[in-house]
């Protein structure tokens, strides 16, 4: 290659371009791509700016030299990030520094193309603080879907700036055993469980009706209206104020989950952090280790809350 490119970014893709890439160059201004993204395009990413100032001008990049940072590797055993020119192993499959992970455009699960890659820190800055606490350690305590949760992080830097967590408002306890915040977990469970008591009564009323009355759902709503004269107004107003009083709580843990679990999680990166030194692992493994996530405490959440609902169900319809 006669003049180097190297350091320019593909501007398909973004990605940096280095000198031993497989490169494509518009017969028509000489921009540098990646031919995969060339070809995904079918076109220079440039084509509407072509004849303008907006366009691609080689002469600004004859002089380019690669930097330091962007030697190529003299070794197979080395390479480059395609994003942020990192110096990475030949085994290393995200970058260190960036975070983002690495992969053969033209060795994709799914044939030959543009590699889409996610960004796993969520446009956040390897180095921009959540609080006092850079985004990289808290994306390697958070683990897992961390591309959502780090930008939501970002942005509660200003505290009036809320935020919205599907997962946590369908089933708050079970969202909160399986993000390792166990005492916020209990709490949920208790209110959940609190809430649901007011259903009992009218279980039991619905216990007495005619099997047939209760072999389905849509069954079970007619012959309430059918008999709802018979039927004390009492425990229908109590299954209306528990159906009330779960769905405000989901509703709790829907605006206030993502507010919840930052705090949570920089309280214990914090935690890590001032005992890093008593274990030889590095940072990142601790921080893994003690965040991301446990499915097994989080299937608990789920089954243990039907299953002590329906004991204490069963025992009230029977005294």
């Amino acid at each position: 290659m006669g003049i180097s490119v190297e350091g320019q970014k593909c501007p398909v893709c973004g990605a940096y371009i280095f000198d031993n890439d497989d490169l494509v160059f518009c017969p028509e201004c000489g921009a540098p791509h990646h031919r995969d993204c060339y070809e995904a395009l079918g076109h220079c990413a440039y084509k509407d700016k072509h004849g303008t100032d907006e366009g691609y001008d080689p002469d600004k990049f004859k002089e380019n030299v690669a930097s330091p940072e962007r030697e190529q590797p003299d070794s197979k055993a080395e390479k480059n990030c395609r994003f942020c020119g990192e110096r990475l192993e030949e085994n290393e499959k995200v970058c260190h520094n960036c975070g983002r992970p690495q992969i053969n455009a033209r060795n994709t699960p799914f044939g030959p193309g543009i590699a889409i890659t996610m960004d796993p820190l969520g446009g956040v800055a390897p180095d921009e603080m959540i609080e006092d606490i850079p985004a990289k350690e808290v994306k390697d305590f958070v683990a897992i879907n961390t591309q959502r949760y780090l930008p939501r992080f970002k942005a509660m830097n200003n505290k009036k700036k809320g935020s919205w967590n599907w997962a946590a408002f369908l089933v708050p306890h079970v969202w909160f055993f399986y993000r390792k915040m166990y005492f916020q977990g209990v709490l949920f469970t208790l209110l959940t469980l609190a809430s649901s008591l007011f259903l009992l009564p009218l279980s039991a009323v619905v216990s007495t009706f005619p099997r047939e009355a209760t072999s389905s759902t849509v069954m079970l709503a007619k012959y309430m209206a059918e008999n709802v004269a018979a039927i004390n107004g009492l425990p229908i107003y109590l299954a209306l104020a528990g159906g009330i009083a779960e769905i405000v709580i989901r509703i709790i843990a829907g605006f206030k989950g993502d507010r919840i679990y930052r705090k949570a999680a920089i309280a214990d990166v914090k935690r890590v952090k001032a005992k890093e030194n008593e274990s030889e692992e590095p940072l990142n493994l601790q921080l893994a280790k003690k965040g991301g996530v446990n499915i097994f405490a989080g299937l608990i959440g789920l089954f243990a809350l039907d299953f002590i609902l329906e004991w204490i169900g069963a025992l009230y319809i029977v005294l």
